[in-house]
């Protein structure tokens, strides 16, 4: 029987590779950090936090949007 933390890291973690757009990115790297706040113990939201945000920057690296890009980048060193 999974935990309530396993249900939903692995929900999340099953949308990854569907986002099409950073927004949904950005979206669902908020979801992660909201996980990892409550489970300050467990390694997988903090990882699958910064993986979206990669995924994100690759994104908007590929779209050439580099303001936005710059924004990340200077949200990320906080």
């Amino acid at each position: 029987m999974q935990t309530a933390f396993e249900r939903t890291i692995t929900e999340k973690i099953t949308t990854v590779e569907g986002q099409k757009t950073a927004y949904e990115y950005t979206a669902l790297a908020n979801d992660f950090d909201k996980i990892a706040t409550k489970e300050s113990n467990n390694w997988l939201p903090y990882y699958y936090a910064a993986f979206a945000t990669i995924q994100k920057g690759r994104l908007l690296m590929q779209s050439r949007k580099t303001v936005e890009l710059y924004a990340v980048a200077s949200d990320e060193e906080k």
